[in-house]
């Protein structure tokens, strides 16, 4: 890798850049590299393991990443083991019980919504970086949703 590489590359649309939407890029850089036939490609590198992968937005986008820190790298923190639809025992409530909850991307996208109209939070606080390391921390498969798809949902 050269020096004079940018670790963050974003897309470029009509000269102007576009910021990252996806959260593997907290974890990951994005790195352009030529290879033997002199062919330029992005690809993105791990920040914990520095394993390679390519991120072509035609073709794999960003999934190879996702799932790589999600499922491969020990040293992320965003590591899980196991399936990520079995259920896991919560206390429910109402009550002290254990019962059963399966994570639900779009239901939980609906409560982020609820919170920021009901707390009366600015719809930019889903784009802090504090709330979304708070929100990894607690479940990591969320995707938490940008200002405007929220304000979509009210």
């Amino acid at each position: 890798m050269e020096s004079s590489q940018s670790n963050t590359l974003n897309a470029s649309i009509r000269g102007k850049r576009k910021p990252n939407k996806s959260m593997v890029w907290d974890h990951c850089t994005k790195i352009r590299k030529k290879d033997d036939t002199r062919f330029e490609r992005i690809i993105g590198v791990c920040n914990y393991c520095k394993v390679e992968m390519p991120v072509n937005p035609k073709r794999n986008g960003t999934t190879g990443l996702k799932t790589h820190l999600e499922r491969r790298c020990k040293v992320s923190f965003i590591y899980e083991k196991g399936n990520a639809n079995q259920s896991i025992l919560a206390q429910g409530e109402a009550s002290s019980a254990l019962v059963p909850h399966t994570f639900n991307q779009v239901r939980s996208e609906m409560k982020c919504v609820k919170y920021i109209i009901k707390d009366e939070i600015p719809f930019r606080a889903v784009e802090g970086t504090r709330f979304r390391e708070f929100i990894y921390d607690l479940q990591s498969r969320f995707m938490i949703p940008n200002r405007k798809k929220v304000a979509k949902g009210v």
